[in-house]
């Protein structure tokens, strides 16, 4: 399967909380069709304004939150 590259943009705070292994869930409005074995870069949004991490995808959840 071909590997894709996938950017999520994030708020620093948020991506301090995924780093530190606090924040373990990312909840969507739209749920992306990323195939797993795609890169994710995880971009930090002003003041920092860069990529921080990439992280492999091994799977996606898709449902209502409450059900998730």
């Amino acid at each position: 399967m071909p590997e894709y590259d996938y950017l999520i943009s994030l708020q620093p705070h948020h991506t301090d909380r995924i780093l530190a292994g606090e924040k373990t869930v990312e909840f969507r409005r739209r749920a992306p069709a990323i195939p797993n074995g795609s890169r994710l870069w995880v971009y930090s949004k002003r003041p920092r304004g860069r990529v921080e991490a990439v992280a492999k995808v091994t799977g996606l959840l898709r449902d209502r939150p409450d059900r998730l």
